[in-house]
């Protein structure tokens, strides 16, 4: 008799810390970029402004994002429902068991590493040899290329990689992108973890060649 296919869930501790890791080695090659390059490591946390302002700056560029995930889950062009059945998909397989806490451990770690790699290096380190706002476009395009699920998955995560780097800009402080990343991952999540209409969860081929 066939053993049943292994099926990763992140509250397998063996596999959250994997996620975790690979999220962390995300930070810590932009820590490496900012010392190759000779500049000063990303600051995660404000050097002399209130760490309240910027959770709240944080919290208020998390309503954007939210806005548009909420306008992409009634979309009907075709590559953006594909993207949103392959979405589910994935946060259902992974997630679809994990408690709320779990969610949020991937979510902070999400926000943490891409955003000390891509805001608090990459865009940096491109802004120096091509201009700052050059550098909020060069650090969202890399951003996009690392979430390749499909044509319009790099679209949307370009667009959010522009975002996060105006935030940035707009702010002179790491911490709100973190928190709008964190705080919109974690929402995104929650919601695209939830069954459908029927309690079941879709299946691979379902995904794959369901045009509905």
């Amino acid at each position: 008799m066939p053993n049943a296919p292994m099926r990763y869930t992140l509250e397998d501790p063996a596999t959250l810390a994997i996620a975790l890791a690979a999220e962390g080695g995300l930070a810590v090659l932009g820590l490496g970029l900012c010392w190759v390059l000779g500049m000063p490591p990303p600051q995660v946390l404000p050097a002399n402004g209130s760490l309240g302002a910027s959770l709240g700056w944080g919290a208020a560029a998390t309503l954007p994002l939210l806005a548009m995930f909420w306008r992409l889950q009634r979309c009907v062009w075709r590559p953006i429902a594909r993207l949103r059945r392959q979405a589910r998909w994935m946060v259902r397989s992974l997630l679809g068991d994990a408690r709320w806490p779990t969610v949020a451990t991937v979510a902070l770690s999400a926000g943490l590493g891409e955003e000390i790699l891509f805001r608090g290096a990459l865009q940096p380190a491109l802004g120096l040899w091509l201009g700052t706002w050059a550098g909020v476009a060069g650090a969202a395009i890399l951003f996009g290329m690392v979430h390749p699920m499909s044509v319009a998955y790099f679209v949307v995560a370009t667009l959010c990689g522009l975002y996060l780097g105006v935030v940035t800009e707009a702010t002179g402080e790491l911490l709100p992108a973190i928190v709008a990343h964190a705080g919109y991952d974690f929402v995104a999540l929650l919601a695209l973890r939830k069954p459908d209409q029927t309690g079941r969860r879709p299946g691979q081929e379902e995904l794959l060649y369901s045009d509905r």
